[in-house]
């Protein structure tokens, strides 16, 4: 009764859910949840209460059916304590006290549960009064456009801090400069955003352009400085290059392609797809082609024989390209190469456990790194008739 599918989407969810369910078994994979039901289940037959009491924090990070399996293991029904900021969800679950309280007055826990209090902690120990108001105006902003998922989530919080502190937006003097580990300032990370979802060089990018975007790209190929004006096309496939070469390789990033493409480099149709969103002040309709994509990939590409030779990437296998390994940025008043400064270890070692059939990050930028070794070796010295090498 209380969802949000009528009786024949239920039919529909339900026949997916089994086929989902079927996929798990096949590939030796699991759900926390589905895990959390059956243990609970074999729990309530075969295993005793073992907790006295219980603290949960963040406890809107929690399904019920997870919430559950632990409360069942409490010796003593309603010997808990949850505490949790319905504003701090992480994992998106439909989670609220509302229905949390409507949870205990189901059976969960037992009918002790029923009676427990909720207490609002209004008093904010962590943050200046600053960041607290800050916090707190947004907090107004997103119930005023979305509304609130129950009364409990409408309180604000006060700051009990004696420092006043200072929240450091653009207008007040914030550096949009600043990089973080991964090398990414302020517009790289829209720029990624953009990578990750196109539509957003249309709707975001457009607004934030002025503000964050540097006015040119300064980089360092062949010991010589290369600076890319914003209104060259190299200016933005190299900026979507860097944004973008963090999540090149993940499975997370829902793509419009096929997901095997995005392994062997940037390729000249993901580049146009977010390119062709842009206004035309930004990227001019004469150049909303993939073929002007493809133009400019092959005259900065490493092997390129164009002039002026910029090299600012390098041909993988035909079509892709990963920002040329012996680029450096720049790093405050000196220079960095490309891939330390872009966290090229962290990247890899995020993607986790091996896998046969996709390259890590640090084996794409090996081939990389090779076929720059290769565009640089000295052409094989002219050979007499005879067959004897010119000494002279």
């Amino acid at each position: 009764r209380q969802s949000l599918l009528n009786t024949a989407q239920r039919e529909l969810a339900h026949g997916l859910f089994q086929r989902y369910r079927a996929w798990l078994a096949e590939a030796g994979l699991h759900d926390s949840n589905l895990v959390a039901h059956e243990w609970r289940t074999q729990m309530a037959e075969k295993q005793s209460p073992v907790y006295d009491f219980v603290v949960i924090d963040e406890v809107q990070d929690l399904t019920p059916v997870q919430l559950a399996l632990v409360l069942a293991l409490l010796k003593v029904p309603g010997q808990f304590i949850l505490c949790g900021d319905s504003h701090q969800i992480v994992h998106p679950n439909f989670f609220s006290w509302s229905a949390l309280k409507s949870l205990f007055w189901q059976g969960l826990a037992g009918d002790a549960a029923q009676r427990q209090p909720l207490k609002l902690l209004q008093a904010n120990f962590r943050n200046t009064r600053a960041v607290t108001e800050a916090a707190n105006r947004l907090l107004k902003i997103k119930q005023a456009r979305f509304g609130s998922v129950d009364r409990e989530s409408n309180f604000l919080v006060r700051s009990t801090s004696a420092v006043a502190g200072e929240v450091r937006l653009l207008a007040k003097g914030a550096d949009p400069a600043r990089r973080d580990e991964f090398g990414h300032t302020a517009w790289d990370h829209a720029v990624g955003r953009a990578m990750r979802e196109a539509a957003f060089a249309g709707s975001g990018l457009p607004a934030l352009f002025d503000l964050l975007a540097a006015p040119a790209l300064d980089v360092q190929t062949d010991g010589r400085l290369v600076r890319l004006e914003r209104h060259q096309g190299e200016y933005w496939l190299l900026t979507l290059m860097l944004a973008g070469l963090k999540t090149q390789w993940s499975q997370c990033v829902t793509r419009r392609l096929e997901p095997y493409r995005y392994l062997s480099g940037f390729f000249a149709d993901q580049l146009h797809d977010v390119l062709q969103q842009l206004p035309p002040w930004l990227w001019p309709e004469m150049r909303a082609k993939r073929t002007y994509v493809n133009q400019v990939l092959a005259r900065a590409e490493v092997h390129s024989s164009y002039q002026p030779a910029r090299r600012l990437w390098v041909r993988t296998k035909n079509g892709h390209y990963f920002p040329n390994p012996a680029m450096q940025l720049r790093a405050g008043e000196g220079w960095q190469p490309v891939y330390e400064q872009l966290a090229l270890a962290w990247i890899d070692r995020g993607c986790g456990r091996e896998i046969d059939h996709r390259p890590r990050p640090a084996e794409s930028i090996q081939w990389a790194r090779e076929a720059v070794a290769r565009a640089t070796e000295p052409e094989p010295q002219a050979a007499e008739s005879d067959g004897q090498k010119r000494l002279f």
